[in-house]
């Protein structure tokens, strides 16, 4: 069993389909079978009630939860901050509940944030670094194999290489994470939110890395329109994206001061500059 006890897991969901409640019994199961750590969960339901019918089972994760009666959109960005402002370890990872990552990689970027050689990671190959993962995986068998990555790269049928940047999983010192505004909530459900967070934390001179020589592996599953350009809002976050950018190149000071302590950062203990 690995120590990832100075980490905490920050994993916004909405179990909208089959696929998201497969997703999340995988992945939970998966950090659960290798390491002792923290998790937040912020579940978002059609009824408020929650669907994940199998946290009481996970043993060797110290799980918090919020649930609350589905918002007329997703709101991750927010759900996010809820969660970090909660946050009190060193580290926080910002989480997808549809990856996994080979459990050395987790140990790796946890080790390169404790021994302050950057502030921000992201745990994969900057370019084609995601491996696209099927649903004619077979879980069990997957499981059976002691949740072993392994399993998977034997069996390149059930995946291909696909594109990774920004999004999926980032780990952050928590400190910073929180220094540099956290999530922007001006951007709802699904949009270009990870892309200019990685932009700003660069900008505003954090410590970014990527772990070259590692992938991330990426569930696919269902989506609708919180996990896809069918969101109501995707126009409206790509002039928040455009927004950001513009006010950075003309002014970065204000742009600096903007982040310092934007309008949403108001609601919270940590967030923004307290100082």
């Amino acid at each position: 069993m690995l120590s990832l006890k100075n980490c905490t897991f920050l994993i916004p969901i909405k179990i909208e389909h089959p696929d998201r409640y497969r997703n999340a019994k995988t992945t939970l199961e998966f950090i659960n079978h290798h390491f002792e750590t923290n998790v937040f969960i912020y579940e978002a339901s059609d009824n408020g009630l929650s669907k994940l019918d199998f946290l009481e089972s996970l043993e060797n994760i110290k799980i918090r939860k919020w649930i609350i009666k589905s918002e007329n959109f997703f709101h991750r960005t927010k759900y996010l901050n809820i969660m970090l402002d909660e946050v009190d370890t060193d580290i926080a990872i910002n989480y997808d509940i549809d990856v996994i990552l080979a459990p050395r990689n987790y140990m790796e970027c946890q080790q390169m944030i404790l021994k302050d050689e950057c502030d921000v990671i992201y745990p994969y190959l900057f370019g084609v670094g995601q491996k696209r993962v099927y649903p004619n995986i077979n879980l069990e068998d997957f499981k059976k194999s002691g949740f072993d990555v392994s399993y998977i790269d034997d069996r390149p049928e059930i995946f291909n290489m696909n594109g990774s940047e920004y999004g999926h999983c980032v780990f952050f010192r928590t400190s910073v994470y929180r220094k540099y505004g956290g999530e922007n909530e001006n951007f709802f459900s699904y949009g270009p939110e990870d892309r200019e967070r990685g932009e700003r934390f660069i900008r505003l001179g954090a410590r970014v890395k990527w772990n070259h020589g590692n992938f991330v592996y990426h569930f696919e599953h269902y989506r609708g329109s919180d996990s896809s350009d069918k969101n109501q809002y995707f126009i409206h976050n790509q002039n928040v994206h455009k927004f950001m950018d513009k006010m950075c190149e003309s002014d970065f000071l204000k742009y600096e001061e903007y982040y310092r302590n934007p309008e949403y950062s108001n609601k919270y203990k940590t967030i923004g500059n307290k100082e």
